[in-house]
């Protein structure tokens, strides 16, 4: 989908640009400089904001996403999760996990495939796909499953790895894939979980501990038992996801949680031009039909996202 590139400069640093030249130069020229300043800044906005229009415009219609105000019923949303942009990443493999045929289901005597946790859909669009070399993972909630995290090796990614709850210290646990006993969080400190106490930080700080606050992240994947609730508007706020060219993120449901909520991570990542070209609907252990929101059976998701502003 062809979207007009984004321009680089922006309010604050036209208005630096404009404060410097001011004491330098004589009030006429000053005040054509001004004019530039401000006629470039209102352009710039101008661009930026038609070309998200432009983004919207283009989704087809069964693409629609709407306003969390405006979510009345469980199956609006799920309707909306289930609607991905396949079309703009044809090209699919599935890391991690693996597929385990159990009972037969009576009519038909048809094989039930089921989703062991630690599956997940990487895009390889051409210009959203990880690279062979210099590739960069980033994947949190780990629960001793190394799979996903052991195929992105494989594939030659160096992969930063994050898990508090396994009660293990920070270690290598192999040539590419560096273990931290942190979790992510929208703040920096500990928390109390039964009788551990788990590490916490924020993505921005844990990009900067490793010293990729401007890295490209390749893949992100969040898989966080709920705390992605709190976590990825934070991230968003950063601007840190603007670096970022896939998220695999599962949504969790938990007690409390409202079907606005549940919606808003969804809608908050949409508004950021990240788009879902895989989805699957699946329960398990830590999505039980027993955890209802409004009256309503939720199951959880696992989508895959790309960010459009590397298409």
């Amino acid at each position: 989908m062809p979207l007009i590139p984004k321009m680089g400069a922006n309010f604050r640093v036209w208005t630096i640009l404009c404060q410097v030249n001011i004491l330098k130069r004589k009030s006429q020229t000053a005040i054509i400089f001004i004019f530039i300043c401000i006629s470039s800044a209102i352009f710039v906005a101008y661009m930026n904001t038609f070309r998200k229009n432009m983004f919207l415009m283009s989704l087809p219609e069964h693409y629609n996403p709407i306003e969390p105000t405006e979510i009345s019923d469980y199956e609006d949303i799920r309707n909306i999760f289930l609607s991905t942009r396949k079309d703009l990443c044809p090209v699919q493999e599935i890391w991690g996990g693996m597929y385990s045929v159990s009972n037969f289901i009576e009519q038909g005597l048809t094989k039930k495939m089921v989703k062991k946790d630690g599956n997940y859909t990487v895009c390889f669009a051409e210009t959203v796909a990880p690279p062979k070399t210099g590739c960069l993972v980033y994947s949190f909630g780990i629960r001793f499953e190394w799979e996903f995290e052991e195929k992105a090796e494989e594939f030659g990614c160096d992969v930063f790895a994050f898990d508090p709850s396994m009660g293990v210290a920070s270690h290598r646990h192999s040539l590419k894939i560096f273990f931290y006993n942190q979790g992510l969080s929208n703040f920096d400190g500990v928390i109390q979980k039964g009788h551990q106490y788990w590490k916490m930080a924020t993505f921005s700080s844990l990009l900067k501990q490793n010293n990729h606050t401007h890295s490209t992240i390749h893949i992100l994947k969040i898989d966080v038992e709920g705390s992605e609730h709190e976590a990825i508007p934070d991230m968003i706020r950063s601007g840190n996801l603007n670096n970022v060219c896939q998220i695999l993120l599962e949504i969790h449901n938990f007690a409390g949680l409202t079907l606005e909520k549940y919606y808003d991570l969804y809608w908050l990542l949409y508004k950021q031009e990240f788009v879902s070209v895989a989805v699957e609907e699946w329960n398990h252990a830590d999505c039980s039909k027993k955890k209802k929101i409004g009256g309503h059976e939720i199951y959880c998701f696992v989508f895959t996202f790309i960010n459009l502003r590397f298409l």
